[in-house]
């Protein structure tokens, strides 16, 4: 979004966590869910964030429904079209993929998957089975973003002057 002329889109996919709502505090309104369930549209739910260019759909109230059966109606095939003609990138929020199908079944509506990888704290075989199952999915995974706290010693044990001062 730090480019003006492009259209960026955040979408909270996550309906049992709903981090990017809570972050944004619009966990109560609503969002994703309704427009699955045919309830409110894209335009009724889309919120312009911090820039003129940065858009955010909360997750909204999931009810009775599962992801699963929100997922698997024509409604997400048809957001997923409705955001690919209005914005020139859109990032998906997911639940974890290790204990949720969902993210077999959003990732499929996407072009590529990033993988969010939490440091000291992610297990490599619980990563490698991730990428194997978005895989045998046919989901690309462009890569992935390594998140939680580096340390000094972590990063820089053993480079002498060239550790940076944190």
């Amino acid at each position: 979004s730090e480019l003006r002329h492009l259209q960026v889109i955040m979408v909270d996919f996550d309906l049992r966590n709903r981090g990017l709502s809570r972050t944004f505090q619009v966990e109560d309104q609503p969002g994703v869910a309704e427009i699955l369930r045919g309830e409110k549209s894209l335009s009724e739910v889309c919120q312009s964030l911090v820039r003129r260019n940065l858009f955010l759909v909360p997750a909204g109230q999931v009810n009775e429904s599962s992801m699963t059966e929100l997922m698997t109606g024509g409604r997400a095939v048809a957001l997923a079209k409705e955001l690919r003609e209005r914005f020139h990138y859109g990032l998906l929020d997911t639940p974890p993929i290790d204990p949720y199908a969902d993210v077999g079944l959003i990732g499929a509506l996407c072009n590529s998957v990033m993988l969010v990888i939490r440091m000291n704290s992610t297990p490599e075989p619980v990563l490698q089975k991730c990428v194997k199952t978005l895989q045998v999915n046919n989901i690309t995974v462009a890569g992935g973003i390594l998140v939680g706290d580096l340390t000094k010693s972590a990063l820089y044990e053993g480079h002498g002057d060239f550790a940076p001062n944190f």
